[in-house]
């Protein structure tokens, strides 16, 4: 029975390592070569502990198979040594007689015993054979995954980079130029106005000058004039004798 249980888990095992090692993967996705591999190492996984407990079961097959063999040895000496030419004496043969029945019971579980271990070595093998293909292709496509994420990281640099060149290029092209021109206008336009503010300014403040100091001659004038007016009109003091 447990034997019959394992070669059904052996056939579902078998089939799902087959159909992954024959899946056709698109190499152009990352991810589903990476969910292959992870598919792979599932099933290489699950098909070694078939295979270990497949050959748990052949060392028991092999002392199943050594007593059987033990036991038609000992039978066939025992029948052996219970006949001519080994025992002339006749009234042992119905001793014989039990041993041989004994044996020909012996013989079939042998038979069957001898076809379960030849199917049981061949299960083996072909598990082997499988797992080393399945570990073969698990190395060959980590090393493909690998390639493919260098490749992938390197893309996506490249990538990021061309996006950000591209936004450079952008904000180049958007009229910066132009706005630092027109800003550099207005403020030479500023400029201008305040340097004829200045000037204005500065032309009045001379003015402004100017007048205060005529103002003040004039009145100098004025006041010398006045007191020359002043003494024509006062009469000269005596002389003192």
């Amino acid at each position: 029975m447990a034997a019959t249980l394992f070669s059904k888990a052996r056939l579902v095992a078998l089939s799902v390592a087959h159909s992954l090692l024959d899946q056709a993967i698109d190499m152009n996705s990352v991810e589903a070569v990476r969910q292959n591999v992870r598919d792979l190492e599932t099933a290489a996984d699950e098909l070694g502990k078939s295979l270990a407990t497949h050959r748990g079961l052949r060392r028991g097959l092999e002392r199943d198979l050594g007593a059987l063999q033990a036991q038609r040895d000992d039978l066939n000496g025992q029948i052996d040594d219970l006949l001519p030419p080994n025992d002339s004496d006749p009234s042992n043969d119905h001793y014989a007689t039990t041993l041989e029945a004994e044996l020909m019971g012996v013989e079939p579980l042998l038979a069957d015993k001898e076809e379960e271990f030849r199917d049981m070595e061949k299960t083996i093998s072909t598990m082997a054979q499988t797992l080393s293909m399945m570990q073969a292709k698990l190395t060959t496509m980590r090393g493909q995954l690998s390639r493919l994420q260098s490749q992938e990281h390197a893309a996506g640099a490249k990538e990021s980079a061309a996006a950000a060149m591209q936004q450079a290029k952008s904000s180049m092209e958007t009229g910066v130029d132009a706005s630092v021109d027109s800003v550099a206008a207005r403020i030479q336009k500023r400029y201008d106005i305040a340097d004829e503010l200045l000037e204005s300014a500065a032309s009045g403040f001379a003015d402004t000058t100017k007048s205060d100091a005529a103002m003040a001659t004039v009145a100098a004038r004025l006041a010398k004039r006045q007191a020359a007016n002043m003494a024509k009109k006062s009469p000269a003091a005596p002389v003192a004798g």
